[in-house]
């Protein structure tokens, strides 16, 4: 587990470490989150042991007293399914807005953020095993290395987020 504090700190009796979510998420909880986030913009085994290291060492705890652990479950879940990964490109920002208004009116968990504005963006960096349609504002949702083709409508990126969330419930029940 991770402590609240630096090793540098002052020395205290015992130094603090709150595992339980309160009104605000446990360091811990973030921190697993932040590993998590991390390994699925940038594959790296180190930081993925050391988030399920965390993850694990609160199992116990976790089954006795879930609703202390709101936050904490979430990056278990994350840990679990993984992440759902939107990727937008578009010319300018302005292009973009129907989409990401289409994605404001969705709770999506694990949710993974990317993307690409400009004449010169490159989207070959933000997504590279597809490149992206550069005449218009386009959207890729991926979930688990996979990825759904590119949209430009809305109504197609609304549908493909609801798609991805249903399957990580999907998931989640059949775990």
């Amino acid at each position: 587990l991770f402590f609240d504090t630096g090793a540098d700190a002052e020395q205290l009796i015992t130094r603090p470490r709150d595992i339980t979510d309160n009104a605000m998420p446990s360091g811990n909880s973030l921190a697993a989150e932040f590993l998590l986030m991390a390994v699925e913009q940038v594959p790296m085994e180190e930081d993925r042991a050391m988030a399920r290291a965390v993850l694990e060492s609160m199992t116990d705890p976790v089954a006795r007293y879930p609703t202390a652990f709101g936050h904490l479950l979430g990056a278990v879940d994350l840990a679990v399914n993984g992440a759902v990964s939107v990727s937008f490109t578009a010319q300018d920002a302005p292009d973009i807005r129907a989409l990401e208004s289409e994605l404001d009116t969705r709770y999506v968990p694990s949710l993974v953020l990317r993307g690409a504005i400009g004449p010169s963006s490159d989207s070959a960096s933000i997504l590279p095993a597809r490149p992206l349609a550069a005449v218009a504002a386009s959207a890729v949702v991926c979930r688990r290395e996979s990825c759904l083709m590119p949209v430009t409508s809305p109504q197609e990126f609304g549908a493909q987020l609801d798609d991805a969330v249903r399957s990580a419930a999907s998931l989640a029940r059949d775990a």
